[in-house]
């Protein structure tokens, strides 16, 4: 049995359409081989593979996201009655629906951009079934990854800031490089060494990106509220507009993993074919070497028997 190699390209899957670019065309994937992209490339990337999708992105966002909204909208809570305990409530509550059913969304959109990479369009279908393949193995490790972190934050405030970064690509790992558990959190560690600042700064830029359209996408709520009161169905399709639009940010935490995850790819098949090189180089001294062995004890004298 050959041990799994995290680093091999992805098998096609039975709804995957072949590659469309011409023959000897240098594809995305072999650009994300040798170069690592800045931010404004991590930016400019994920918009072309978003709009690219969008229509296979959109179902994979809008199928998960509206029920889980319309649920959140009529979620029985009362505000003024209970104040900061309900609306805690309510985020536990959101957590984990975002734990359980967000990561399935998540999850499509990241198998969507990395089949584009490797110059592959894919389905709806064959992006959720990809999910869903991987859903208990990203909620398991999710959890862990959160209990380690959350430990480290009880122990020292540094140490919990320092693996939550490490930990980035945690989710990523599970379904792109089909990881899980211990491995997919050494794995999110390896591609951030070496580069934990960079990381740390290019997540809070997308962070503030990601509340900067929650924010604009709730002003319209904000607005009809004081008229109209509050409107279930309306704050659901707008949860979920921002969510499917925060998908953006999903396909360029995707580009991001791959970017990295190929390059560390090309360094090891580098690593390797030095070594095969210097195997070859090696091997006529060796074999001279054996040669004047041979002949040493050829000269030897010889004992007579009997």
């Amino acid at each position: 049995m050959t041990e799994f190699n995290p680093y091999a390209p992805p098998a096609a899957g039975p709804d995957e359409q072949p590659p469309t670019e011409p023959a000897g065309t240098d594809r995305l994937a072999d650009r994300l081989a040798h170069q690592e992209l800045g931010l404004g490339g991590l930016f400019s990337v994920g918009w072309g593979i978003f709009c690219g999708n969008l229509r296979t992105i959109l179902l994979c966002s809008v199928v998960i996201y509206l029920p889980a909204n319309l649920a959140l909208a009529y979620f029985p809570f009362d505000t003024d009655g209970e104040g900061l305990g309900a609306l805690t409530a309510y985020w536990r509550v959101a957590y984990l629906l975002n734990l359980v059913l967000g990561v399935v969304a998540s999850m499509a959109v990241m198998v969507v951009v990395d089949r584009h990479v490797h110059g592959v369009r894919i389905g709806f279908a064959e992006a959720m079934r990809r999910s869903l393949r991987r859903w208990i193995h990203a909620i398991g490790t999710g959890l862990m990854s959160g209990l380690w972190i959350g430990l480290m934050f009880l122990c020292l405030i540094v140490p919990g800031i320092l693996y939550s970064v490490y930990y980035t690509f945690v989710i990523t790992a599970v379904v792109l490089a089909e990881l899980g558990g211990k491995r997919a959190l050494e794995h999110s560690k390896a591609l951030v060494e070496g580069r934990w600042w960079r990381v740390f700064g290019y997540s809070v830029v997308i962070g503030l990106t990601g509340f900067g359209v929650i924010t604009i996408m709730s002003l319209p709520s904000l607005a009809l509220e004081p008229r109209f009161g509050n409107l279930p169905p309306v704050d659901a399709l707008l949860n979920t507009l921002s969510d499917s639009l925060g998908s953006y940010l999903t396909v360029m935490e995707a580009i991001w993993f791959l970017n990295l995850h190929l390059l560390r790819r090309a360094e090891q098949e580098r690593e390797q074919a030095q070594e095969q090189a210097q195997e070859q180089a090696q091997a006529p001294e060796q074999e001279q070497e054996r040669e004047r062995e041979r002949e040493r004890y050829q000269d030897w004298p010889r004992t007579p028997t009997g």
